[in-house]
């Protein structure tokens, strides 16, 4: 009995390596999504996009070279000037890597800046994903300063105070959600730690 659960329990290490191995292989970052939905909960607007890859979504549009995911240049933004709040323009979000320590204006170690930004006089929601490409679009570098997501979370930030008055008045919510997955070496190793630990368990078990 001691037997069968050992094999058991080695069998679904393995089957936990392979299903992390094949999700990793297929994406090695997670989608970024910037979205607002509705008093009921449903997407009205969004913009998605994937470290050095596609870019979709509803409603939305970019400013910059536009094309592929994270680049430093590029703002992807709510195609809605109803969406925004312009007085919130100079209030963005600045997130700071993870492993950064402080996460001010002092240090430099960003990573995405989110809010409201301008185009020849209209103001958007948006964020420059990865880089710090355009901080002027935003007013400043940043106004507020966030600490990201550490690597194979799920994190997501209140965008809610940069809608418009009148759609927070009306129950309308925004938010930036970050998630993040390990490389596929990470998971390949981490997985083959498990096994040495189930294989040094077995002897054990057995007994």
């Amino acid at each position: 009995m001691r037997k069968l659960a050992s094999i058991a329990a080695s069998a679904l290490v393995l089957a936990v390596i392979m299903v992390t191995s094949i999700t990793a292989a297929a994406s090695d970052c997670g989608p970024e999504h910037l979205t607002v939905y509705d008093p009921q909960g449903y997407t009205v607007a969004d913009v998605w996009f994937w470290q050095g890859g596609p870019v979709g979504g509803a409603n939305w549009a970019c400013f910059g070279p536009c094309g592929w995911g994270e680049n430093p240049n590029s703002i992807y933004y709510l195609n809605d000037v109803t969406f925004a709040d312009p007085n919130m323009f100079g209030y963005a979000t600045t997130l700071c890597e993870y492993n950064s320590g402080a996460c001010d204006a002092t240090q430099g170690w960003y990573s995405d800046i989110f809010g409201v930004f301008a185009i020849d006089g209209n103001y958007y929601l948006g964020v420059n994903s990865d880089g710090e490409g355009s901080p002027a679009a935003f007013g400043s570098e940043g106004f507020f300063f966030w600490k990201e997501c550490p690597e194979g979370w799920r994190c997501e930030y209140d965008a809610t105070f940069y809608l418009d008055p009148s759609l927070r008045a009306a129950g309308y919510t925004a938010r930036l959600a970050t998630e993040f997955t390990p490389e596929p070496g990470t998971l390949i190793l981490l997985g083959a730690g498990l096994l040495g630990i189930a294989t040094s368990i077995k002897p054990k078990l057995v007994k």
